[in-house]
């Protein structure tokens, strides 16, 4: 935990050397999200994509996990929806995986199981070596919410727990 708190801390310096640094901005929004600050997580990213109109795709990541953890599930699917066409624009299938994962998300933690499987099935056609643990790894959460959402994404018996 006090490592996901430091890189906040160390973001939070970035910013006051570099205060109009849009990288600095989405990662200091992905620490803030790792350490359940979603709100804030939601503020720096749009921040950085204001001030970045041509702004990476996993910008996008950012803020539909922020927008998702706060419940926000209407704009937070606008926002998986614009990640998948940026995607498909640079024609990246792992990013693709990333991106209908993210969708999956929201639709899981929304409880919405019919479109979460839709699009975790999207997910694995995109990338077949997707699974639940390395995906919620690469999110860097703390362990209780990677265990809820661990146990969420199981629950849908269709991304595999382990790699193939």
């Amino acid at each position: 935990m006090l490592q996901r708190e430091e890189a906040v801390s160390l973001c939070k310096k970035g910013r006051t050397l570099d205060p109009n640094n849009t990288v600095v901005m989405g990662v200091l929004a992905i620490a803030l999200h790792s350490v359940e600050q979603d709100a804030e997580a939601e503020r720096w990213t749009k921040q950085a994509m204001r001030q970045r109109p041509n702004y990476p795709p996993w910008y996008l990541g950012v803020l539909v996990r922020a927008l998702a953890f706060q419940g926000k599930t209407d704009e937070a699917i606008t926002v998986g929806q614009e990640y998948i066409r940026r995607v498909v624009e640079r024609k990246n299938p792992m990013s693709m995986g990333a991106a209908q994962t993210h969708v999956a998300l929201i639709h899981v933690l929304a409880g919405n199981t019919a479109s979460a499987k839709r699009a975790l099935e999207r997910a694995l056609e995109a990338n077949p070596r997707q699974n639940v643990r390395s995906w919620v790894k690469a999110m860097s959460w703390r362990p209780a919410r990677a265990e809820q959402v661990t146990t969420l994404l199981n629950d849908l018996n269709v991304i595999p727990l382990e790699p193939p």
